[in-house]
């Protein structure tokens, strides 16, 4: 059942879907490794979690939550989140939601005060849910019919996706923000954006943080302020997570050595990198390469 996610290189910064044309889009995701999952991105869809088995620390923002097994974690739309694996086992339902896709063709006028809301992201709902036989059902029934597939499986996850969104707005909406706080949360994403195109770019070469604080027009402080205020991660902790997350794409897709990746990726000494990499994936670029080949 499902499938298993090592890395994928392209998930850094922002995610554009490619099943842009679909208003709910559900995985099944598992993983037998402690250590990253995920690295930081951020997408325009809310994002529910349903962990089926194991643990996970979820960083959204500068909140970090854990889950368990039969726990529910939201993630906000144009949030900066990453996961980590704390357990040998992990294996959760993805459910990513495009507001846009789901409300916004042409609703009554009883619908449109919720749906102008969600859409402006006005709601901001509660990372973690337990205990809630409601919700916890709903994602159970949508799990049943993803799985089933059966004819219109599809408008029947579409009606439980509005019962969810009920019950997150009457019970778990942890804020309704004024406009000019979304536009400041907007403006401080844009700011560190540059600086995350930029590593992108020069993810091989010395990057600096006087060199992303240039790209995004801000002192050195203040932009390591604003980014670890938007990412839960400062500038250079999140270039690593980058330059890890490459660099495990290559030790499984490419025989090149461990100091030839390490040098494509950005990191100058092969012992700082293994360090970095063990800290980021809780086991050696060595021993990456050789349980995953070993599969």
């Amino acid at each position: 059942m499902g499938r298993e996610l090592v890395v994928n290189e392209n998930m850094y910064g922002y995610v554009e879907d490619k099943e842009i044309s679909k208003p709910i889009i559900t995985e099944y995701c598992s993983f037998h490794e402690k250590g990253s999952i995920f690295p930081p991105h951020w997408h325009e869809q809310l994002m529910i979690l349903y962990i089926e088995k194991g643990k996970m620390i979820l960083q959204a923002g500068n909140h970090q939550i854990t889950g368990e097994q039969g726990t529910i974690l939201i993630v906000n739309p144009n949030v900066i989140h990453s996961g980590e694996n704390i357990n040998s086992d992990l294996a959760y339902y993805l459910f990513k939601i495009d507001l846009l896709l789901l409300l916004g063709n042409q609703p009554d006028l009883q619908q449109s005060l919720y749906t102008d809301l969600l859409l402006k992201n006005r709601f901001l709902f509660e990372e973690k849910i337990t205990e809630d036989e409601f919700i916890l059902g709903s994602i159970q029934k949508m799990i049943q019919e993803y799985e089933g597939k059966k004819e219109g499986f599809e408008l029947v996850l579409r009606g439980l996706t509005y019962q969810i969104l009920t019950d997150l707005i009457r019970s778990y909406t942890k804020k309704i923000p004024e406009q000019s706080e979304i536009d400041i949360q907007y403006r401080k994403l844009s700011q560190i954006k540059s600086a995350i195109k930029h590593m992108e770019k020069h993810i091989s070469e010395k990057i600096t943080l006087n060199d992303l604080s240039k790209v995004s027009h801000l002192s050195p402080v203040h932009f390591s302020r604003v980014f670890k205020t938007v990412s839960g991660f400062s500038p250079m902790d999140f270039l690593n997570q980058m330059r890890v997350q490459k660099a495990a794409q290559l030790l499984i897709t490419t025989d090149k050595t461990i100091i030839e990746i390490a040098l494509e990726v950005g990191f100058n000494d092969g012992n700082y990198f293994s360090r970095i990499f063990k800290k980021i994936k809780n086991e050696t670029p060595s021993n990456f390469r050789c349980k995953f080949l070993n599969r």
